[in-house]
């Protein structure tokens, strides 16, 4: 057994806060276990040396192995001993198996496995859970920077570090864990389907019910509570658990559906819909949640590809589902459907989903007093703030009016205090950690993340106005128009998270995905009312592919860089980026395409046509039956209106999908783990042993 020591005259370590950079001279040892051999790097005190007169080169050394004494650094190092881990016993046995060689940089990071496990053997129980004293070591990267200081991120002939080979091993997917999968996808596919299902139910609901101009609420409402509450789930999660947090998720969606299906008024309406959407965001949480408790971070692509294979169908089919359910029955079957089905996905949840969590001998108290409460009221009223103005900016509210100007001023003031809140002393178990966000490759994979989700929705959203406004398709026939997205988005989506599970690389996808999302917006521009079918169709094909490419490949990218001990919390923040993108998704491009519109109205010769269409009310009035009521050159003229406003919408995303395609640049390709360390697995297979199942 051998100590490797890198020793220099002077090193410099680039201590990174999560609000701001500094570097810091220091003196004293760091030392990590690397399960094979001890990495130690000795930092003698710069102001006792000689100015050097050159550039020193680090010199290796093997020295004996010598019993290691806790190490304290002054000034920003925190006042705990750095704890070392001793070696295993019998790798000199295992010599000849120790041949694969991983990013020095990585094995350093104090994000990664080998670290909360020293911590974790020292007694200081895991990292980052909330301690104080720790949370100098958990969150910033001293190790790691003070290696890039040295010029050593990549691992030299002389800087091998050689670990001791382990096998990857493959989950066996028993009986149990497809049952909870069809629990899972049977209930996502459901939130899904209520994202979209009321865009062709709306119409008859306010004919109905009435309300005015309350009706935007039917919808707005919704996704504003799947969305602010997403952070405040996740953080419960690591608290009460999985399995009856999700149960009450379900519960409160099956509750919000029956009061919306038996609503006698609109504003009854708007609170089922309400409560459909706080037990939305947690469904769409926590599902992604389990299936990363469920299987390996190197496994995880091909169980996400089937469950946002789901997503993807409820998400494409919601507006045809609608349309023939308002054609066939009553408007109340929209929301009366989630009711059986809600019940068998939440008895199948009750039976098979047995998993443990670390709290589970505390008590509620206790508990209780972990929620972050001050941190998640500022993140749900910022929030909610930005979405009402997005969601009545252009349409009931205009772009420069006061109250838009002031939702949109609050909200991103709100996001500045909620950043400085998380960071504060007042606040000990912060919701949404910021050094989730201060990683290069995580930050990367949450900003095109937010693109591929934005890219998607604006395929669905406006896709159906070219089909019923240029080409003249009604809602049903649309739907069906629509069906090449999703015919090849599902199966893309699949492939690619098996091929990330078999290679272990997420960054190709990233790749291909951005390029195709860019070839396909791009030929987009080109469509007109007298394209044929076989453009329309070969165009959605191109798209379907990029975003099927990237689905299924970005929650892995962005947990890559975090152990499994902060799964919950960059889970909770990814799907909130993601569902955040759905908003951007439709209120931007709306934003352009009314404004296009309302630039391009004195080309039609009608005024009532120009009144008709101006303020916002293009988009709903973008239907076969509407188009058809005109005669003449002002039909004519309509059409081409619609087609050249669609025009600046896709280059709009054919811009939007290059800037992502230029982000993937920055990720690093970081080798997946291909083992589960967690306490919310099934309760067999807490260690990751799922061969059970």
């Amino acid at each position: 057994m051998h100590v490797v020591a890198i020793q220099a005259e002077a090193i410099e370590i680039l201590y990174v806060a999560e609000d701001c950079k500094k570097n810091v001279n220091m003196a004293g040892s760091i030392a990590l276990n690397t399960r094979d051999t001890i990495i130690e790097i000795r930092v003698r005190q710069p102001d006792a040396l000689p100015p050097p007169t050159s550039t020193t080169t680090p010199r290796i050394e093997e020295v004996e192995e010598e019993p290691s004494e806790p190490h304290q650094v002054p000034g920003e190092w925190p006042d705990v001993p750095v704890p070392v881990a001793r070696p295993r016993e019998g790798l000199e046995r295992n010599a000849s198996r120790r041949s694969r060689t991983r990013r020095l940089s990585q094995r350093l990071s104090v994000s990664s496995d080998i670290f909360h496990d020293a911590i974790e053997a020292q007694g200081y129980g895991a990292a980052g859970a909330g301690s104080k004293r720790l949370s100098g070591i958990y969150r910033h990267s001293i190790i790691e920077d003070s290696v890039e200081a040295l010029g050593l991120t990549e691992p030299t002939e002389q800087l091998k570090v050689e670990e001791q080979e382990e096998p990857p091993t493959k989950t066996n997917y028993g009986p149990r864990i497809w049952a909870i999968m069809v629990a899972l996808c049977v209930t996502n596919l459901l939130v899904a389907l209520e994202g979209t299902v009321i865009s062709t139910a709306l119409p008859t609901i306010v004919e109905d019910l009435g309300g005015g101009e309350a009706y935007v609420w039917a919808s707005t409402g919704y996704f504003l509570t799947n969305t602010v509450f997403q952070p405040l789930y996740g953080q419960m999660a690591d608290i009460f658990g999985r399995r009856w947090l999700i149960i009450f998720a379900v519960a409160m969606f099956v509750l919000g559906s029956g009061i919306s299906g038996g609503a006698p008024s609109m504003n009854a309406l708007i609170a089922g819909r309400v409560i459909q959407g706080i037990g939305g965001g947690g469904i769409t949480l926590l599902v992604n949640l389990i299936v990363c408790d469920l299987v390996p971070l190197r496994e995880r692509g091909r169980l996400m590809a089937i469950v946002f294979a789901a997503v993807s169908v409820g998400t494409s089919l919601g507006p045809i589902v609608g349309g023939l359910i308002v054609q066939q029955t009553t408007w109340r079957w929209v929301f009366y459907l989630n009711l059986p089905v809600g019940g068998i996905s939440m008895v199948l949840l009750f039976v098979f989903l047995q998993v443990g969590h670390r709290s589970e001998e505390s008590s509620i108290k206790r508990r209780l007093k972990q929620i972050d409460y001050g941190g998640n009221l500022i993140f749900i009223l910022a929030i909610s703030f930005i979405l009402v103005a997005l969601a009545y900016g252009g349409t009931l509210w205009p772009w420069k009016s006061f109250s838009t100007i002031i939702s949109l001023v609050f909200g991103f003031y709100g996001i500045v205090v909620f950043i400085f809140y998380e960071q504060s002393n007042f606040c000990r178990q912060p919701t949404l950690p910021m050094r989730l966000f201060t990683r290069r490759t995580s930050a990367t994979a949450f900003t095109i993340t937010f693109i591929q989700s934005m890219l998607t929705l604006l395929v669905i959203y406006f896709l159906p106005v070219y089909f019923q406004a240029v080409l003249l398709a009604s809602p049903i026939r649309s739907g069906v128009m629509m069906l090449p997205t999703v015919l090849v988005l599902v199966p893309a989506s699949v492939v690619s998270g098996a091929l990330l599970s078999k290679f272990g690389r997420y960054k190709p996808f990233h790749f291909i995905g951005f390029a195709l999302f860019t070839l396909g917006f791009g030929c987009f521009i080109t469509l007109d009312e007298n394209s044929p079918d076989v453009a329309w169709i070969m165009v959605q094909i191109v798209v379907a592919l990029g975003s099927g490419s990237s689905l299924s490949t970005l929650l892995p990218a962005v947990q890559a860089e975090f152990s499994d001990q902060d799964t919950a919390a960059a889970t909770a923040a990814w799907a909130f980026v993601r569902q955040f993108g759905v908003v951007w998704g439709v209120s931007v491009p709306s934003a352009i395409f009314n404004a296009q519109v309302e630039h391009d109205l004195s080309g039609i010769s009608s005024d009532s046509v120009q009144k008709t269409l101006g303020g916002g009310a293009a988009y709903e009035h973008g239907t076969k039956d509407y188009v058809n009521s005109l005669t003449g050159d002002v039909r004519k003229q309509v059409i081409g209106l619609y087609a050249d406003s669609l025009k600046i919408v896709w280059i709009f995303a054919t811009v939007i999908a290059g800037v992502g395609f230029m982000l993937v640049f920055l990720e690093r390709e970081i080798t997946l783990r291909t083992k589960l360390d967690t306490k919310y697995g099934l309760k067999e297979e807490k260690n990751g042993d799922s061969s059970n199942a």
